[in-house]
């Protein structure tokens, strides 16, 4: 898979610009917010609707206009994604796709960007943000239930809210019947995740030691809040607990995942460069998972990565990434990538939303 084109309008510094790009290495090079990252964002938007830089949709629209308009091109696909204060419309092909969930993921795409160190040494709210949007990559059934799961969770507190004691709420059919279901959907995802968290495990392992040859051996552990067994009997037994704090307090949502060498968790003992590293790693990792189990190359998103890489790091990065696969790298000096890596590409030189191309073969 690759991207041809990108067409962007009223995105951030963009008036109006359009893209051609070249199918392996594509290289962003700019001052600070001149434009560089808004166009990883743009090509990330196409995959999975919304920003990676923000939860407030409306702050890509260029002032004082009334939306953006986000266009990217396949070789056998255009992609269309409207955002303005209405709210988000898309476009497969030109025709309209009701249900984002239906647009989700039929661009792939994996980015590493400087937020992206959160997810090693940040809260648990961003490692079940990865699994959500990662784990269910290309998997619209797994999205299906995972949306089920939501609404489930969101129909049992109000309803822990609206039964005024323990004993009518442990009696309550609506509830009980609730509480079935959402113990059935947390199994079928739990499942899934210790699978997928399985697999990304034996890949990033390998491919941080190729990266970092620091001697370490980073293991991903998945901490579900529940036990795989008796589900629904756990949701019970946790329901005086669910009363007097008026809401679910085991489930999928309390989920966690933690990257340990033996038992030390990177977190909390790892250098700054080894979190880098590893951070850079686990998505190489779901970039090879992508092709070996869903059988995609997805497209590649570098954002300032390389900046803080010496020569060894910057080769394995790359070695892991093969020729078929499209990469799109951002910094803000063409010299801080080795000389030996740039070969076959196209380079954009971005000032103030003006670019410049240079193709290199």
């Amino acid at each position: 898979m690759s991207l041809t084109h990108l067409m962007l309008k009223h995105m951030r510094v963009y008036e109006k610009e359009a893209f051609t790009f070249h199918p392996r290495l594509n290289v962003l090079t700019g001052d600070n917010a001149q434009g560089k990252t808004s166009v990883l964002e743009s090509i990330y938007m196409l995959a999975y609707t919304r920003s990676h830089r923000t939860n407030a949709d409306t702050e890509i629209i260029q002032v004082p206009h009334p939306f953006t308009k986000i266009e990217g091109k396949t070789a056998d696909k255009t992609y269309e994604l409207v955002v303005s204060g209405q709210g988000k419309t898309v476009k497969l092909n030109g025709g309209s796709v009701d249900k984002l969930s239906a647009f989700v993921g039929d661009l792939s795409v994996v980015m590493f960007a400087p937020e992206d160190l959160e997810l090693i040494k940040g809260p648990p709210k961003l490692r079940r943000q990865f699994l959500n949007m990662q784990g269910t990559h290309q998997d619209k059934a797994l999205m299906g239930e995972l949306s089920r799961y939501q609404t489930l969770l969101k129909d049992r507190n109000h309803r822990i809210k609206q039964v005024s004691t323990l004993d009518a709420l442990k009696n309550d059919g609506l509830f009980q019947v609730l509480t079935q279901r959402l113990a059935y959907s947390a199994e079928t995802i739990m499942m899934h995740r210790k699978t997928f968290l399985t697999a990304l495990s034996a890949r990033l392992t390998a491919i941080y030691q190729s990266i970092a040859a620091d001697g370490l051996t980073p293991v991903i552990q998945y901490l579900p809040s529940m036990n795989f067994y008796d589900y629904a009997d756990q949701l019970r037994n946790s329901v005086d607990r669910d009363f007097h704090t008026k809401t679910t307090n085991l489930g999928i949502h309390r989920d966690d995942f933690v990257i340990n060498h033996v038992t030390e968790d990177f977190k909390t003992h790892a250098s700054q460069g080894q979190i880098r590293t590893l951070a850079i790693a686990l998505k190489l990792a779901l970039v090879a998972w992508m092709k070996d189990i869903k059988h995609v190359r997805p497209l590649v998103l570098l954002d300032d990565v390389f900046s803080e890489l010496d020569a060894h790091r910057q080769n394995a990065l790359l070695t892991h990434l093969d020729d078929k696969t499209q990469v799109f790298i951002t910094t803000t000096d063409l010299n801080l990538i080795r000389r030996e890596n740039l070969t076959n590409y196209t380079h954009f030189a971005i000032n103030q939303g003006k670019v410049k191309v240079s193709t290199y073969e």
